[in-house]
């Protein structure tokens, strides 16, 4: 008989399964490689739409992984990277963005015109990102995009100047040309 004056039993902490383990690894080791990501809700999407949404980010090197919120939410802690209890509620999936983020965030966007898919926000360079951010992140030009276009502006003074060196190039042969014809018919004229 237990005596109402003696502490109770300290209850025993229970070791976490080797799944759960595992599985935050898995999420770390994800995160590790390519820490931008994507939260989105699938609900509502059947196993075709998933496959191809997959296939559609795969061209992008981008990964799409069905998540447990806790497990995510342990791995993101353990790496001190921020979390969103916005992005981290109800049925999550999370895209890995690969080495193009703007390209995957696209892919998202316009999936969600054909899907039931509902973006949360994102994590990208360590800031957590509202689903609007996300659609403007969506919206900017890609890295290849960008490079031409700073190409194309660096290119346009140089064309200037060359067509402005071309024209005094010109005139300057021309005025050697009239020199020379002078030149030629005072010869003939003294001659």
């Amino acid at each position: 008989m237990s005596d109402a004056s003696s502490p109770p039993e300290a209850v025993a902490a229970r070791e976490p399964q080797q799944y759960k383990i595992e599985a935050v690894a898995s999420l770390r080791q994800m995160l590790e490689r390519t820490p931008n990501a994507v939260y989105a809700d699938y609900t509502g999407l059947d196993v075709d739409a998933m496959a191809a949404l997959r296939r559609a980010l795969g061209e992008q090197d981008a990964k799409l992984r069905v998540v447990k919120n806790r497990f995510l939410r342990i791995a993101l802690d353990s790496m001190e990277l921020p979390t969103s209890d916005a992005c981290l509620t109800g049925p999550t999936v999370v895209a890995t963005l690969g080495r193009e983020p703007s390209a995957a965030c696209k892919v998202l966007v316009a999936a969600r015109r054909e899907w039931p898919l509902v973006i949360k926000g994102a994590m990208v360079d360590g800031q957590i990102l509202d689903p609007a951010q996300v659609e403007a992140f969506a919206a900017l030009p890609s890295r290849e995009q960008l490079y031409a276009m700073l190409l194309s502006a660096m290119n346009g003074p140089v064309r200037s100047v060359a067509g402005v060196l071309q024209g005094v190039i010109r005139k300057l042969i021309g005025t050697l040309q009239a020199v020379a014809d002078q030149g030629g018919a005072a010869h003939e004229a003294d001659g």
